[in-house]
């Protein structure tokens, strides 16, 4: 009796994974919740899962991955608001979306294009382009959302690289020194 109240009181233990920090950031914690949520989404954006056998050997590696871009995503996100770069205007939200929806249509119309010679070639390039996104777990609107999102990475990219110049010298050595190193290693 006492081995069934315990095996019965197993399954009543939870662990709240929101309550489990794996990284901080300043005064900002990424969360076991947080972690899982944006591994698992990226491994099914493969076809895979943490219990994947065929990714059994480089979990470790993935993960640490992983959570070294949310950590490089966090402190990214602190310089954007510390420079104040993180303010967006209707302007440009406008111009990210139109930019996605502009995509959209150019795919749209190419696919119409293609299946002229099926029936009701509209719908069945709408499925293929909604099929495609969903590959990578996307929506048009969430495509949209992401575009505007990435509006203050690329401002902190304008911000870090303006006074930058590389001369066509300088190219062209980096070039032949990534060549060579190529070269030796393969």
């Amino acid at each position: 009796a006492l081995a069934v109240m315990m095996l019965a009181g197993c399954s009543l233990v939870t662990v709240n994974e929101e309550k489990i920090v794996v990284a901080t950031v300043g005064d900002e914690t990424i969360t076991k919740a947080d972690f899982n949520e944006g591994f698992n989404a990226l491994l099914s954006q493969y076809g895979y899962t943490q219990d994947s056998e065929e990714i059994a050997d480089q979990l470790k590696t993935l993960k640490e991955n992983y959570i070294a871009q949310m950590v490089e995503d966090k402190v990214l996100e602190r310089k954007i608001k510390e420079l104040g770069l993180d303010q967006v205007t209707d302007e440009e939200k406008a111009a990210a979306e139109q930019e996605i929806q502009d995509w959209y249509d150019e795919q749209y119309a190419a696919l119409v294009e293609n299946f002229k010679t099926v029936e009701d070639p509209e719908a069945k390039a709408a499925e293929t382009i909604e099929n495609y996104l969903s590959q990578y777990g996307l929506t048009l609107d969430q495509m949209k959302e992401n575009s505007v999102a990435s509006i203050s990475s690329d401002k902190l990219y304008d911000y870090v690289t303006k006074d930058v110049t590389v001369t066509e010298e300088e190219a062209k050595i980096e070039f032949a020194n990534k060549v060579a190193a190529a070269k030796e290693k393969y």
